[in-house]
């Protein structure tokens, strides 16, 4: 069955921003390795590993999910390392903040500003515990954990009965938590944020694209990763991997489509195969 997020679609909105000078946008490390669940879950506690590292999340609010997360941590990320500050101001207005991660306003129960204010309720409510294990270069082995909340604090003055109605007085804003403004500047992975809205229909795509750009700054030689690690990765909503890898392989369609520099081949049944490309972000000094 065929979901409207299968598709890739661009908007208006899209092709106004793909004509901004400025594309360059950069993701956390461990939102690259792995990321946040693709819809909604039930509790308040979700896990994800890849390879070594394992990425947990609690939110007393309920985990963010889909692509609105996504989209805001490409943004505030961004701006925290361009500005070098951890108060981020995300507009004066709900359309200004809307427009500037490339989304329309629109109003009702399944509408953005509906889900942007239960997202951004969820992600600055978040609480992350990163943990890995690797071998020290004199031998024995090391557990690294790094725990840490996105937001320190934060004022959304946006409120949608008085929408139309934006005196502009006020400028949202969020200061990020000490910790994790110090763990996105130790790490941050480049990405064209124009690339992120074209995919952002879907938000496993999203993950592949990022992942996938990040991979070709380190791969050097053929690379082969199993599904069953892929599926740890970005499926851990799925049940089976079979059913994953269908899922990844539609989505990996879309990212080649914007991202076609990213070599590979699926046909291996036990897993998928990487070669040495060119990042989507040219490599600068």
């Amino acid at each position: 069955m065929i979901k409207k997020d299968d598709f890739l679609v661009l908007s208006r909105k899209d092709e106004l921003a793909l004509k901004s000078p400025s594309n360059l946008a950069f993701m956390p490390y461990f939102f690259v390795q792995t990321n946040f669940p693709y819809t909604e879950v039930e509790g308040r506690e979700f896990v994800r590993k890849n390879g070594n590292l394992t990425l947990s999340l609690y939110s007393p609010t309920g985990l963010p999910y889909g692509s609105l997360p996504r989209l805001v941590i490409a943004f505030i990320v961004t701006e925290a390392i361009r500005n070098k500050t951890r108060e981020v101001h995300l507009g004066e207005t709900l359309s200004e903040f809307l427009t500037r991660i490339g989304l329309g306003r629109t109003g009702g129960k399944n509408g953005t500003i509906t889900r942007l204010r239960k997202q951004l309720n969820s992600l600055f409510t978040c609480f992350i515990s990163c943990t890995s294990n690797w071998k020290h270069k004199g031998g024995g082995n090391i557990k690294s954990i790094a725990n840490m909340l996105i937001a320190d604090e934060a004022d959304l003055w946006w409120d949608p009965h008085t929408l139309y109605d934006e005196s502009g007085e006020f400028c949202s804003y969020v200061i990020l938590s000490e910790s994790f403004y110090n763990a996105i500047n130790k790490a941050p992975i480049p990405v064209d944020f124009n690339a992120v809205l074209k995919l952002k229909q879907s938000p496993m795509a999203v993950d592949i694209y990022c992942w996938a750009t990040y991979r070709m700054c380190y791969c050097h030689s053929r690379t082969f990763i199993p599904w069953e690690d892929l599926a740890l990765q970005f499926g851990s909503n799925y049940k089976e991997v079979r059913v994953f890898k269908f899922y990844f392989k539609k989505h990996l369609v879309s990212v080649q489509k914007i991202y076609p520099d990213f070599k590979c081949d699926t046909s291996d049944p036990k897993g998928l195969v990487i070669f040495p490309s060119k990042t989507s972000i040219k490599k600068t000094k």
